[in-house]
């Protein structure tokens, strides 16, 4: 109870600091992407019946006026570069509310549910797509200020906040030594299994050499690494959660997801869900196939699949889930929602990190490949922490 009460005062005095000291909801228009996370779980089940999933789907969607209208006053202020963003999620929404009327209608033809709940469903769509065209049309009308960095003292208080014993000045010290190191370590990699080419050229043949044919492959492939992954890590003897029905389930990211920027994304099962099931997504690469599945080689998918499978970020959740109280899972509050946002979901990107790192350490995969595609990843994500410093503190701009 003690931990408890300290963990729900810093989530506060974290969420006070950022929204009224900050004001940082006044930069982020992007009230979408939460509302369409929410939809894609509810569509995909985590319910006891296909009644019950579509009346649930159907309330959501009847709200969604209500919600984008709640969310438009906070927004005064918006960044360039998230107002891009919000948009595009935006205008793939439509193809999100199609894919729920979709599957209602499956649901009514197969007799699962009644003919009246899919017509139910197909309404309150239409009033969350009118919904979603007047939010594109305010984004529309917003005028976008310039980067505004929050400065130094700021991003310092924001790591205290967090329980990071650190300041911005040590995060970089940080980043810039572990790049050096992971560089070494590429460098090592390079000499033994790809002698004579520079590091991009090195990668380039990495990734050239296991690369899938097509997207279906990918997710095949996908799939079978996580459940590759959890067996490597059951015969390490690595404890594994009491919980029956937790698994993963690999799909196609769908486009309103996309601009997110991240080629796989993972939402994990909620607290309190019925089956502990989480939902990893990959997206299509853009362009023609045959060059857009560069960007997903096998040695990259070992690294989705250790980050955000096992013993990553859907591990992390289920262990949380069982072994936590509520107050640390992050559990839906209501009205307080946003603040609970920051419950149970600090650090997770960390041990996504750590956990590819230890994969590479235990050797989940031996091959020159894997283990060069796994540092480049590493490497790219230290220098993504520096980047996300410098454009706090106003040492860079987004340009």
């Amino acid at each position: 109870r003690t931990l408890d009460a300290r963990v729900l005062a810093a989530s506060l005095e974290l969420f006070r600091f950022g929204e009224e000291d900050l004001a940082l909801q006044k930069r982020d228009p992007d009230i979408a992407t939460p509302l369409c996370e929410t939809l894609l779980y509810h569509l995909r089940g985590h319910a006891d019946s296909e009644p019950v999933r579509f009346e649930s789907l159907a309330a959501r969607l009847r709200a969604v006026p209500r919600y984008f209208e709640s969310h438009r006053a906070s927004v005064t202020k918006p960044s360039a570069e998230l107002l891009a963003r919000a948009r595009d999620v935006v205008d793939g929404l439509p193809d999100l509310l199609r894919a729920v009327v979709d599957a209602a209608r499956l649901a009514s033809t197969n007799g699962a549910m009644a003919p009246a709940l899919h017509n139910e469903v197909a309404a309150a769509a239409e009033v969350a797509g009118a919904s979603a065209e007047a939010q594109r049309r305010w984004l529309v009308g917003l005028e976008a200020t310039p980067h505004t960095p929050i400065g130094l003292k700021a991003l310092d208080q924001i790591m205290h906040l967090r329980g990071l014993d650190l300041t911005a000045a040590e995060v970089l010290d940080i980043s810039r030594s572990i790049a050096e190191e992971l560089r070494v370590e590429q460098a090592r990699v390079i000499r033994r299994g790809y002698r004579g080419r520079k590091p991009d050229d090195a990668v380039g043949a990495a990734r050239a050499a296991n690369r899938p044919h097509s997207l279906g492959e990918a997710l095949s492939w996908l799939t079978d690494l996580t459940e590759a992954s959890r067996q490597f890590l059951a015969g390490a003897g690595l404890p594994q959660p009491a919980v029956p029905n937790e698994r993963v389930v690999v799909d196609v990211m769908p486009a309103v997801l996309g601009p997110s920027g991240w080629p796989a994304m993972l939402l994990p099962p909620q607290p309190r869900a019925p089956r502990q099931e989480s939902l990893l997504l990959l997206r299509e690469p853009l362009g023609p196939q045959s060059e857009a599945m560069l960007e997903i080689s096998v040695p990259d998918l070992e690294g989705m699949c250790a980050s955000l499978a096992y013993p990553g970020r859907h591990l992390q959740a289920v262990w949380a889930h069982a072994a936590t109280t509520y107050a640390r899972r992050g559990v839906p509050l209501g009205s307080l929602s946003t603040i609970a946002g920051t419950w149970g979901l600090d650090m997770v990107n960390g041990w996504a990190l750590t956990s590819e790192e230890l994969m590479r350490e235990a050797q989940f995969r031996s091959s020159a490949s894997s283990r060069l595609i796994m540092i480049r990843r590493a490497l790219l994500q230290t220098l993504l922490a520096t980047v996300d410093v410098c454009l706090a503190i106003g040492r860079q701009e987004p340009e």
